[in-house]
């Protein structure tokens, strides 16, 4: 069990009314795991662009090469935008970035018309690797530090949303 864990939002579809951050569609997570003396860092997700979440890592005072590892909850645009970008700028090898076995897969929109919601281009698996990430897939429980893991993948229990 961790002795804490902070949960700053580093980007998201709204501002506060004061301060030097941006805002768009998509989600990033800046996780702070304290267990005894260690101390770990991670992203959970890294929003739709790769501007938006440097610039409010910067107003912050986050250094990219502060976070040790990177979660990918899914597929989608808004969340993966930038991986490999964000990768390269931790500036280090072998970063670990975790996420489920189907993150590659093509995933579309039908409405209003038929358009990728999926990974882009430029963050594919190759472009990833050569930042200098490492891919750990897994649809179970992934361990990232002691007494923080993912939970793996969790069943759909929606009706409006099909599988895809």
């Amino acid at each position: 069990m961790l002795d804490s864990l902070e949960i700053i939002t580093l980007v998201e579809d709204s501002v506060p009314m004061k301060g030097d951050f941006l805002a768009e569609h998509g989600l990033s997570f800046l996780l702070t795991a304290k267990k005894g003396g260690q101390v770990v860092r991670g992203l959970l997700d890294v929003g739709k662009s790769p501007e938006v979440l440097s610039h409010n890592m910067e107003s912050l005072g986050i250094a990219p090469e502060s976070v040790d590892f990177l979660v990918l909850s899914h597929c989608h645009y808004d969340h993966t935008g930038g991986v490999a970008r964000f990768v390269a700028s931790t500036g280090k090898e072998n970063f670990p970035v975790a996420a489920h076995p189907a993150l590659f897969r093509p995933h579309f929109r039908a409405d209003p018309v038929l358009s990728s919601i999926g990974v882009q281009t430029g963050d594919e698996r190759e472009a990833i690797e050569a930042a200098g990430g490492k891919l750990f897939l897994s649809s179970g429980p992934f361990p990232l530090a002691p007494g923080l893991s993912t939970l793996g993948e969790v069943p759909r229990l929606t009706d409006f949303e099909g599988p895809g």
